[in-house]
């Protein structure tokens, strides 16, 4: 039988280049079309839940 060391080295945590640090700054500051499109889709859907929520304040109230 022979002796065979397997070297395991551990993964590269550094951050690639180009990358974004992190998720809120990455969506903060962007000029990348596709993450504006992302935001004007979440910005609408807040939008529209706290309209539904304002509307169902009303309709209680009447």
């Amino acid at each position: 039988m022979s002796n065979a060391s397997l070297e395991v080295t551990p993964p590269n945590l550094q951050p690639q280049p180009g990358a974004p640090d992190n998720w809120r700054r990455f969506f903060s500051f962007s000029t990348d079309h596709k993450v504006i499109g992302i935001q004007y889709i979440v910005t609408a859907f807040v939008f529209f839940l706290f309209g539904g929520l304002l509307a169902m304040i009303m309709r209680g109230e009447l």
